[in-house]
């Protein structure tokens, strides 16, 4: 079965029988399919996502991190004598 704007509906029913069902379903203000999965087990596999996907980003911006290295450039400066004790 799925789901049409009208309620549910079978690929393989007739016109009549699609006709009866989209009229049972006019009634009802929800319909709920058992044959999905519940609302916890979505909302379980969009929390395993979100965590893998933060776990992908963490692990790039380490990846990032340890190939990058400092600006290396030399300095050089001139101290005048009176700096130092004698």
């Amino acid at each position: 079965m799925y789901m049409n704007w009208l309620g549910p509906a079978s690929r393989t029913a007739g016109t009549s029988e699609l006709r009866k069902e989209q009229r049972l379903a006019r009634g009802r203000r929800h319909y709920r399919d058992y044959d999905r999965p519940s609302g916890l087990i979505q909302l379980g596999k969009l929390f395993l996502a979100a965590v893998i996907l933060l776990a992908l980003g963490a692990g790039g911006l380490a990846y990032y991190g340890s190939t990058l290295t400092p600006a290396r450039h030399k300095v050089e400066k001139v101290l005048p004598d009176d700096r130092f004790p004698r």
